[in-house]
């Protein structure tokens, strides 16, 4: 293939990938915007919610003979790509807990499950599928019906600070240790500790994994946004260079022409 058809390819090749990029930047972007606001606002609620539930989980650990499970780890991945080095940083930050920590796995999405088994992790795991727009409400029930088997649960997920800053974060729910100067006070629990704490699980246990679930996805829309418009930038890039290769082939060619006339005139004259 002569080079000038192969920097035409090349300047289309680069003018494809800029166009999808940009398309879903802005996609991100709207996504990231629609539910910025409520999760950010619910944040707060939730985390205060998860204090009064640790409280009342310590002091239903203390005497409850029921049987539990000890602790679980919990890996929210993605079952796309284009997010950045998020994913794999959150793996990452798994990967240190699981050599020197012991609990079940558990990982929701297909990214997830591939690094898992390229990994040096030779553990079995329970996997669980989800959507990465839309969560299906019975999928999300099904893992917090799973989850509910475990005295702690450790959510291992990405946390929207800024839309520049994503932060890998640890979302502690049941089983905790309280400090010791709140275990020093005395709670009064109505009707008992135990049927509050039922009430956290049948009720509660959903609404702050589901949190879990919407922060992670919006860390994941401004991440997918920023990884979009570095690639938009680099695809601008490389077709302005192929651009400029373009037009320096073309002078290169004009002036040959020249050359070749003029010699060709010379010859007859």
């Amino acid at each position: 293939m002569p080079v000038s058809k192969k920097i035409e390819e090349a300047i289309k090749t680069f003018s494809f990938i800029e166009t999808m990029a940009r398309v879903y930047q802005e996609v991100a972007k709207t996504r990231m915007n629609q539910i910025r606001e409520s999760v950010l606002k619910n944040r707060e609620f939730i985390d205060e919610l998860l204090k009064v539930y640790r409280i009342v989980k310590s002091e239903c650990t203390q005497k409850s003979k029921e049987a539990k499970k000890e602790r679980v780890f919990v890996f929210l991945s993605s079952n796309e790509r284009f997010y950045g080095s998020l994913i794999l940083d959150i793996w990452k930050e798994l990967e240190k807990y699981l050599e020197k920590e012991r609990g079940d796995l558990v990982i929701v999405g297909k990214m997830g499950k591939y690094l898992a088994e390229k990994s040096k992790f030779k553990e079995n795991f329970y996997y669980f599928d989800l959507d990465d727009e839309k969560p299906e409400l019975e999928k999300l029930k099904e893992i917090v019906d799973f989850l509910k088997n475990y005295e702690e649960i450790l959510v291992f997920h990405g946390k929207f600070h800024t839309v520049l800053t994503q932060k890998v974060t640890i979302t502690k729910i049941g089983g905790m240790e309280i400090e010791a100067e709140r275990l020093k006070k005395h709670y009064l629990f109505e009707p008992s500790p135990e049927e509050v704490s039922r009430f956290f699980e049948e009720e509660l246990l959903f609404s702050f994994f589901n949190q879990v679930i919407w922060d992670h996805q919006l860390s994941r829309y401004a991440t997918r946004m920023v990884s979009m418009y570095q690639a938009e930038e680099n695809a601008k890039k490389l077709r302005r260079e192929m651009e400029k290769e373009k037009e320096r082939l073309k002078r290169e060619i004009q002036n040959k022409k020249q050359i070749e006339m003029f010699s060709g005139y010379k010859l007859w004259s």
